[in-house]
């Protein structure tokens, strides 16, 4: 456990508390299968920021990555970020994936832009349904070697 702050940095599975986080901050309802590991910073009982680790036969992805707006630029999605990459690699992943509407933060952390049709890569074929698709949203898919 990490402690920042008032925050608390830990592993949580509440699903509904990453689900009301997410859609709060303007991500669209998703599906939490395939979640193998989900962090968690914690202000109180209060879920502020949230990662997860999703694997889907060979791919690893990053999923549900929300910070609560005042957060931002305190270190707390990087901190996430980097315990899914270390989940990952226990696990045996080899490259990690996100499809991001930050890019500037996945490049930061050393993701690379890659085309939407690699092998063994996500796509943004789920995004095209998305209200924001295009319109506040501007997804690219990113990958890091482990």
């Amino acid at each position: 456990m990490h402690k920042s702050d008032d925050l608390v940095f830990r592993e949580t599975y509440d699903y509904e508390a990453m689900r009301r986080l997410a859609l709060a901050s303007g991500l669209e309802e998703g599906s939490f299968d395939g979640y193998v590991a989900s962090f968690g910073f914690y202000r109180g009982p209060e879920l502020v920021a949230c990662a997860a680790l999703r694997i889907r036969g060979e791919q690893y992805t990053v999923e549900c990555l929300v910070v609560e707006h005042e957060l931002r630029g305190r270190g707390v999605g990087t901190t996430l970020v980097r315990r899914v990459e270390e989940e990952a690699r226990i696990r045996g992943g080899k490259k990690l994936w996100a499809v991001a509407r930050a890019p500037e933060f996945f490049e930061k952390m050393g993701f690379i832009r890659r085309s939407g049709d690699e092998p063994g890569g996500p796509s943004i074929e789920g995004c095209k349904n998305c209200r924001q698709y295009l319109r506040m949203c501007q997804p690219g898919i990113f990958m890091k070697e482990l």
